[in-house]
C-alpha cells in the first residue's frame, strides 16, 4: 500500500512538474545564490569594464538588492531578470544575458508574445500595423494595467548601452518589445490593452491574444515602418552602397561592419576597393563639397573596417584607441566558459584563445595587461580622404564598431552630426573579445567583452562622460513622417545642406 501511494504521488509531482513552465520553474534558493555568487565572481575577475561607469560601492549596492530578491519562490524567469538588471547596471553594449537553449527554445515555440508590432515615438508606444485590431499610430496606453511608462523602463533592462545612453533603451525597442514584455512580466492569457487614437482623447480598451515567436515574425514582415525600415538595409546585397544625391552632394551608407573576419578576408578587401572607387571619383569632381556618412542602425563588426572607413575621412594621424586594457591573459574558470566541444578540443581551444590574449596584452601593470602598440598602430589619413563638408547621420541603434567610427568622425573631423544619441559610448566602451560564461544551476549565459578601451577622440564641452555620440541636430521621427513613411532626419539634413548653400 505504501509503495503505490508513492507511486501515486510521485506521478502527481511529475505531472505538476510537466505542466509548469521550466522558465516559471523554481529551483531553489541555494542554488540561484551560488549561480548569483559566480556572476558576481566571475566579472570581477574578468570583466575590465565592470567599474568604468560605477563605482565599487555602486556595484556593492546592486549586487546586495539582487541577493535579497532570492527566495525559494524565485523562479528561473524572475532570476534571469535578475541577471539582466545587475549586467545592465554596470552600462556596457557588449553585455548579454540569455536562457539556455532549451529554455529558449520552450520559449519561442509558446504563446506568450504581444501579438502587435510597436514603434518607440516621442516616448511613447505607437501601434505599427496596419492589421491589427488598434488603429495604425493609436498610442498605448497601457496593458494588463501597467502604464506605457512603466513598461519601456521594465523592458530597458534587456537593451544594454554604453554608460548612462538612455535614448537607446526607449527608442531601440520597436525591435525587442515583445519579448520583452513576456520576460518582464511573463506568460498571460490574454493582453487588455488601453489605447487612444490620434486625435482624440477617448481612452478605448481591446483584448488580444498572444502569439508565439513564428506567428509574430509573419506579423512583423508586414509592420507599417517596413518600407522606411528598408532604407536602411543596402540596396545590393553588401552590407554598404554609395549614391550621388545632387552635383554637390554625395552619400555613403554603412549599415554594418560585419565585412569579414579580418584585414586578410577577401570580404573586407572588395569593401576597401569599393570606400577606393567611392572617394577617389568623389575627388574627380570639383563640384562635390558635402558627403552624408549614414550608419543608422549599424549595431558595429569585425576589424578593421571602421578603422579603415574613417581614413577616407580623417585629416590627421589616428589610432583605434588612446588605451586598451584586459583583467586577465589566463582565462579564469575555463571549465564554465561557453564552449560546447570535447575536452581536447576545448584544451586547444583555450590555449590559442590565451596564446592571442598574450600577444595582444603584452605589457602587465598592476595585474593589469596592456595593448602594445602592434594591435594598436598609428594609421594616416588615405590619399583620397575627403575634404569637404562631412554630415553623420546616426541612431540609437549605433553600437560597438559603428558607435566607435562615428565618434572619430565626430571628433575629429568637421561632421556636422544629426539624429538621436548612439547606443554606443563617445569616449569608449568595452569591446573587442567577447567571452561567455554558464551560470552552474539555472544555465543562464553571461556574455560580455574583455577589452575596457578608450577611444582616440577629444574631450568636447557637448559630450558628457558616459554617453553616447551628441548629435548637433537632435531629430526624431515625428507621428506624422512615421504614417506617410517619410525619413525625418535625412529630410532634415537635406535642407540643411540646401540652406546652407543657398547662404553661401
Amino acid at each position: 500500500m505504501k509503495n503505490i501511494i508513492a507511486l501515486i504521488s510521485f506521478l502527481l509531482l511529475t505531472n505538476s512538474m510537466f505542466a509548469q513552465k521550466s522558465y516559471e520553474a523554481k529551483i531553489g534558493y541555494t542554488r540561484l545564490k551560488s549561480d548569483l555568487d559566480f556572476f558576481c565572481s566571475i566579472r570581477k575577475k574578468a570583466n575590465s569594464g565592470l567599474y568604468k561607469y560605477r563605482t565599487v560601492a555602486q556595484i556593492d549596492s546592486a549586487e546586495k538588492a539582487a541577493y535579497k530578491n532570492l527566495s525559494d519562490q524565485t523562479t528561473l524567469r524572475e532570476f534571469f531578470n535578475i541577471i539582466n538588471e545587475l549586467a545592465d547596471f554596470e552600462g556596457s553594449v557588449h553585455n548579454d544575458v540569455a536562457f539556455s537553449a532549451k529554455i529558449a527554445n520552450e520559449i519561442i515555440t509558446d504563446s506568450v508574445y504581444f501579438p502587435i508590432p510597436i514603434k518607440v515615438i516621442d516616448g511613447k508606444i505607437r501601434v505599427n500595423s496596419n492589421n491589427a485590431k488598434i488603429p495604425l499610430g493609436a498610442e498605448i496606453l497601457s496593458i494588463n494595467g501597467i502604464n506605457s511608462t512603466e513598461i519601456l523602463k521594465r523592458n530597458s533592462i534587456y537593451y544594454t548601452t554604453d554608460g548612462f545612453s538612455t535614448d537607446a533603451k526607449t527608442f531601440a525597442q520597436d525591435g525587442v518589445f515583445s519579448s520583452s514584455l513576456f520576460y518582464s512580466n511573463g506568460k498571460k492569457d490574454s493582453f487588455k490593452v488601453n489605447f487612444k487614437i490620434n486625435g482624440d482623447n477617448i481612452v478605448r480598451e481591446v483584448i488580444l491574444t498572444p502569439v508565439t515567436r513564428n506567428v509574430f515574425a509573419i506579423i512583423s514582415q508586414k509592420k507599417h515602418s517596413i518600407t522606411l525600415d528598408s532604407i536602411y538595409k543596402s540596396l545590393t546585397q553588401m552590407p554598404y552602397n554609395f549614391e550621388i544625391v545632387n552635383k554637390s552632394t554625395a552619400k555613403l551608407n554603412i549599415r554594418s561592419f560585419e565585412i569579414g573576419e579580418n584585414a586578410k578576408d577577401p570580404k573586407h578587401l572588395k569593401f576597401v576597393n569599393f570606400l577606393d572607387s567611392c572617394f577617389i571619383a568623389i575627388k574627380k569632381n570639383a563640384d562635390m563639397k558635402n558627403l552624408i556618412v549614414d550608419v543608422r542602425n549599424n549595431r558595429g563588426g569585425t576589424d578593421p573596417n571602421d578603422m579603415v572607413a574613417f581614413s577616407y575621412l580623417a585629416n590627421k594621424p589616428f589610432r583605434e584607441n588612446i588605451i586598451a586594457f584586459s583583467n586577465f591573459i589566463k582565462i579564469p574558470s575555463w571549465n564554465n566558459v561557453d564552449y560546447k566541444a570535447f575536452f581536447l578540443k576545448r584544451i586547444l581551444a583555450k590555449w590559442i584563445y590565451q596564446k592571442k590574449l598574450k600577444k595582444a596584452f603584452p605589457v602587465a601593470k598592476n595585474g593589469v595587461f596592456y595593448q602594445g602598440n602592434d594591435d594598436n598602430k598609428l594609421r594616416y589619413p588615405n590619399e583620397n580622404a575627403f575634404k569637404g563638408q562631412i554630415y553623420l547621420l546616426i541612431n540609437p541603434k549605433v553600437a560597438s564598431a559603428a558607435s566607435m567610427f562615428a565618434a572619430m568622425v565626430a571628433g575629429n573631423t568637421n561632421a556636422i552630426i544629426i539624429g538621436q544619441e548612439s547606443g554606443g559610448g563617445y569616449y569608449g566602451h568595452n569591446g573587442h573579445i567577447p567571452i561567455g560564461y554558464i551560470l552552474p544551476n539555472s544555465k543562464i549565459k553571461y556574455q560580455f567583452s574583455i577589452v575596457n578601451l578608450n577611444q582616440d577622440v577629444p574631450i568636447k564641452k557637448n559630450q558628457p562622460f558616459g554617453r553616447g555620440i551628441i548629435p548637433d541636430y537632435k531629430v526624431e521621427q515625428t507621428l506624422t513622417d512615421f504614417l506617410n513613411h517619410k525619413d525625418t532626419q535625412m529630410d532634415f539634413l537635406l535642407k540643411l545642406i540646401d540652406d546652407k548653400n543657398r547662404t553661401n
